[in-house]
């Protein structure tokens, strides 16, 4: 996949899945919409969606991006073509606002992954998050409950 499709293949991957999950979903109209890409409507609440897409064996050693404001959840999709398990499905690690900054701590980067026995994995508190999209449907008032 060329690098310039990997963050649309993202989007679409997770428009997708909310869709599949009967959620009202909106891709944002301007590509460099600031802090979000797709917006979901949940009990009349309007939700936020960064979404931010990397493969797991590319150069860098820890995937990190930088982490705008925004967004309410951030879903991260981390994509493989070496790793057996997880190159069989799109992988998506939902996270809010919140557990973005705690886990990024005073860093303006979030690292995702890490190098284990010279190969690429995800990172272990990146990874508890993986496939939680209940925190869309709990999602409340600017937090989640």
């Amino acid at each position: 996949m060329k690098n310039e499709y990997i963050g649309e293949y993202g989007e679409v991957a997770v428009y997708k899945e909310l869709l599949k999950q009967n959620y009202e979903v909106y891709r944002a109209t301007d590509k460099i919409q600031p802090g979000w890409d797709i917006v979901v409507i949940n009990d009349e609440k309007i939700i936020r969606i960064q979404v931010k897409t990397t493969i797991l064996e590319n150069k860098s050693t820890n995937n990190s991006f930088v982490v705008k404001d925004g967004y309410d959840i951030l879903i991260l999709v981390i994509l493989s073509f070496n790793d057996e398990e997880l190159s069989k499905q799109d992988n998506f690690y939902i996270m809010t606002e919140a557990e973005i900054n705690q886990l990024k701590g005073s860093r303006e980067n979030l690292s995702t992954t890490e190098s284990k026995n010279k190969q690429s994995v995800v990172k272990g508190e990146i990874n508890e998050h993986r496939d939680k999209w209940n925190k869309i449907k709990e999602f409340k008032n600017g937090k989640n409950n």
